[in-house]
């Protein structure tokens, strides 16, 4: 037995509104339809001599012809506008001359010049007037008068160098000295009679005195072990000094750091006013 609200379910729903769908008569042109039908006035039209002419395709010929430059490309059978005899016998200028020649590659110079620098004998002609500013700027900083120049890398040894001789001191301290087994000396050395007979004076004395041990000062045990009391061994812990006793948890700090309204803002933030003093500090600063 099916239940009643199941058979509710199956039902097909109406709809609330109704639509309204324009009717055409469909027009079937191969696997398509038109959007709108055609009128029979357009079906029957005859097209102007016009839209005949440029609903023709172009023409194309099968051998290749040589053309003029004017029907290369569009296929015009006529120029634009004719040009007259005064500009095909005209000579052009020697500027236009000079503008017309392609611009030449730079190449670098062995004089270290600067590869966009002008190579042509004509642009040079142009550049041959410097103005007096141009012409003080390009003159190299001049040395400041204390400026020494570097020494070289040898430097020349004076004849007294050469021709002089070392003394005898200079000869003995210029023996590399013996390397014997034993750096260190011997651990015992001599005590001068001076120093045996010296007497301290009474600041010696003072110094040499040892600082005294502060009071309540205690000595190491004689024994390493030392006894423990009866009341020590059955004392019990308190149950607050336990709780203090154990070590202290602490989380990671994923969970520390991790604050889930850290972006919420507060409605008392969201309702706030902007004083006129703040508004004006927030203005940007006028350069």
């Amino acid at each position: 037995m099916v239940h009643t609200s199941w058979v509710g379910c199956c039902r097909s729903s109406t709809p609330s509104a109704s639509f309204h769908v324009l009717s055409r008569p469909n027009y079937q042109c191969g696997y398509q339809s038109t959007i709108r039908p055609v009128s029979a006035a357009a079906l029957t039209a005859n097209c102007s001599d016009r839209v005949a002419a440029l609903s023709r395709p172009k023409h194309r010929e099968e051998t290749p012809v040589r053309k003029t430059l004017y029907t290369d490309g569009v296929g015009r059978g006529s120029v634009i506008w004719e040009v007259t005899d005064a500009a095909k016998n005209a000579t052009c200028s020697d500027r236009i001359a000079t503008l017309a020649r392609p611009r030449s590659v730079s190449r670098p110079s062995p004089t270290g010049a600067h590869r966009g620098a002008r190579r042509s004998s004509d642009t040079d002609a142009h550049c041959t007037r410097v103005r007096p500013v141009s012409a003080l700027l390009a003159k190299p900083r001049p040395l400041h008068p204390d400026y020494l120049p570097p020494r070289a890398l040898h430097e020349p040894v004076p004849p007294r160098a050469l021709s002089a001789k070392c003394t005898e001191r200079i000869e003995q301290l210029s023996h590399p000295r013996p390397k014997t087994a034993v750096q260190y000396g011997p651990p015992e050395w001599h005590v001068s009679e001076k120093a045996k007979k010296y007497v301290a004076s009474e600041r010696c004395s003072d110094l040499a005195i040892p600082r005294c041990l502060p009071r309540g000062f205690r000595f190491n045990r004689s024994e390493p072990v030392f006894p423990v009391k009866e009341g020590t061994k059955n004392a019990f812990v308190a149950p607050r000094i336990a709780e203090l006793a154990q070590p202290k948890e602490r989380r990671s700090n994923a969970f520390e750091i991790y604050d889930p309204e850290a972006f919420k803002v507060k409605p008392a933030a969201l309702q706030a006013v902007c004083p006129k003093r703040i508004n004006e500090l927030a203005q940007p600063k006028k350069r």
